[in-house]
């Protein structure tokens, strides 16, 4: 806009710098369009087989430092992150160990002494971020045997 009111503050009439401005405003208004943000989920639903899996998360630089030590809930729960623009993980606090080692943050479903973790990178220089998914889901193993266990007396 100032570039508008430059070209047309000086050598012309009151009348062509009217027309001018309102030729050339409408013009950058549709050149300039509107922003639209990508397709990402505003809320990420955990779940888990068998249901009742206590869910941690944590950021790190890497997989070691990306311990799981803060508790988001117990499956099934939906959780409201916050995304970058791009709909990848904000990782707030996560030391860059190296512009080539992307950042990492780790889920961990913990359920009767089993555990399972899905990881999310970080974008470096030579990869983009990966992408916040809609559902997160852990399967776990369930023993047949433990229903049907038979302890005898003496």
């Amino acid at each position: 806009m100032v570039f508008l009111f430059l070209l047309t503050a000086f050598s012309f009439s009151a009348k062509t710098r009217f027309v001018v401005r309102l030729t050339f405003a409408p013009l950058l208004l549709m050149l300039a369009g509107c922003a639209t943000t990508p397709d990402r989920p505003r809320s990420i639903s955990f779940e888990s087989d068998p249901p009742g899996a206590a869910i941690y998360y944590g950021a790190g630089a890497n997989d070691k430092f990306a311990e799981p030590k803060s508790y988001l809930g117990t499956t099934p729960f939906a959780w409201s992150p916050e995304l970058n623009g791009d709909g990848s993980f904000k990782l707030p606090g996560a030391l860059v160990y190296s512009i080539f080692i992307p950042p990492v943050i780790v889920f961990e479903a913990r359920l009767t002494g089993q555990t399972s973790r899905q990881k999310f990178h970080g974008g470096t220089i030579a990869t983009g971020a990966d992408k916040a998914p809609a559902k997160i889901m852990f399967k776990f193993a369930v023993d047949t045997n433990e229903a049907f266990r038979v302890t005898s007396r003496p």
